[in-house]
């Protein structure tokens, strides 16, 4: 049997537990409140934003920093995949894949694939399931 990670950044709505629950791994957008950035999903939860919003303070957000991407790869390079699928949503929508892209490069990892999807969320993995299989 291959052995390959599928990835997927914060920006799918894919909740933590469900990507853990299914092997997923989730690369946390930053989130820029008050002065401070939180990665979204680890030091900040959906709840806790959605509560940003009820008390009118609006939350930016920022790709994934390029460094952090690379010690990712590199970390999933020494894991020995077969493959590595990175699905993000469109770069028209969002810088993440692009970043990806650029992680790529610098990183040498050629046995990575990127994938993108034409909206900004992928929140379950019924919706995932059918990008991989449209995608086969």
């Amino acid at each position: 049997m291959n052995k390959y990670l599928i990835v997927t950044d914060t920006t799918s709505a894919m909740s933590l537990d469900i990507a853990n629950e299914y092997g997923i791994e989730l690369i946390s957008l930053s989130v820029l409140l008050d002065g401070q950035e939180y990665k979204d999903q680890q030091d900040i939860s959906t709840e806790e934003l959605y509560q940003y919003l009820k008390d009118d303070q609006t939350p930016s957000t920022s790709q994934p920093n390029t460094g952090y991407l690379i010690e990712k790869m590199e970390q999933w390079q020494k894991e020995n995949y077969d493959a590595i699928i990175i699905i993000t949503c469109s770069s028209d929508l969002s810088g993440t894949n692009n970043g990806f892209h650029l992680a790529r490069e610098i990183s040498s990892l050629s046995l990575l694939q990127l994938w993108q999807y034409g909206c900004c969320c992928l929140s379950d993995p019924f919706h995932m399931d059918r990008l991989l299989r449209r995608q086969s």
